[in-house]
Order: structure tokens, then sequence, then C-alpha cells
């Protein structure tokens, strides 16, 4: 009930600055990651599915990524990757698959790189960071949050001066312990 009785009062244009300042990385847009990937299916191959991933390395070698698509098997999703970041990534080859991912340098084949999937080999084209947020492309949302988190500060606030009125006695039940 006593959810944002107290609005904030409108800040300063400097201290929304000051505060975009202090919670910049809020504001970071992801880095970006180009790739392209072999898949090696370890349903059809087995316990050789990881040999044969060496064996399709050696022959990649420093081969362009046109030629890695000639090689390996069958992929239900797409084998070249534009722009990506990790978190999307993530959704279609899972966490630790986007981690090593965003590792690799570029300009060459890597892996074995597992996934959910399977077996992965992996050629890094670009990874490409963010620049930092300018204030001006991202004021709104500074703005709103800046609110937000003053509201909570309030409403926080409040609710402790309401709890300092009263005193709090917890009785256990007859042949509970306390």
């Amino acid at each position: 009930l006593a959810q944002d009785l107290i609005q904030p009062e409108s800040p300063q244009e400097s201290e929304l600055e000051a505060w975009f300042d202090d919670n910049i990385d809020r504001y970071q847009p992801p880095d970006l990651v180009t790739f392209t990937h072999v898949f090696v299916d370890p349903d059809k191959r087995g316990d050789a599915t990881l040999e044969d991933a060496r064996k399709l390395m050696q022959n990649l070698g420093d081969e362009e990524p046109e030629g890695g698509k000639r090689q390996g098997d069958p992929f239900m999703l797409q084998s070249y990757y534009p722009e990506r970041t990790a978190s999307e990534v993530a959704k279609l080859f899972g966490s630790g698959f986007a981690k090593s991912l965003m590792a690799l340098e570029t300009d060459k084949w890597h892996g074995p790189v597992l996934s959910g999937y399977g077996v992965h080999l992996v050629y890094v084209h670009v990874h490409q960071k963010s620049p930092p947020p300018e204030y001006d492309q991202v004021a709104e949302k500074v703005r709103e949050d800046w609110e937000e988190e003053k509201r909570q500060k309030l409403n926080d606030q409040y609710v402790a001066s309401l709890m300092d009125r009263y005193e709090v006695v917890v009785e256990g039940r007859e042949g509970e312990a306390e």
C-alpha cells in the first residue's frame, strides 16, 4: 500500500549525467561477433565424433570459411552468423558455446567447440567491440532508471519509518521452539 506514496523530485540534467557516469555499464551495448561453423554430429558419428572433428580441422587448415560449408554434417540452423551478441549466440547454441566463442581469436578455425547440439569447428571473422554509450542516446532511459532507483529508496525509507513506530513480536505456538 505504501508503494510510490512519495515521488522523487525532478532531477537536474547535471545530476542525471553524473548518475549516468556512475552507472554507464548498464547502458553499454553488447559486443558483437561474426562467425561461421562446421557441425560434427555426435548422433551420426558416435564415439568417433571428436576424432572426426580433429581430422576436419586439419582439412580446413587456413581455408576460408566458404570451403568449410562443404564439410561437416547437416545442421538444422545456418552456418554463418553475422554480428551476433553473446546472448543471441547463447540462445541458439548454449551459454558454454557462446562464452567459448567470444574468447576465440579472429581469422582462423578453432575447435572442437561444444554446444548442446554437438561439436563445432568455428571460424571467427570479426569481434566487434561496441563503443561506449553516449548520454544523449540513452537520456530518456537514464531518467527512467534514476527515477525508479529514487522511488525505491523513498519507498524503503517510508517502510522503515513505519517499522520504527511499532514493536514486532513473534510468539511461538505452545510446544514449538522459538
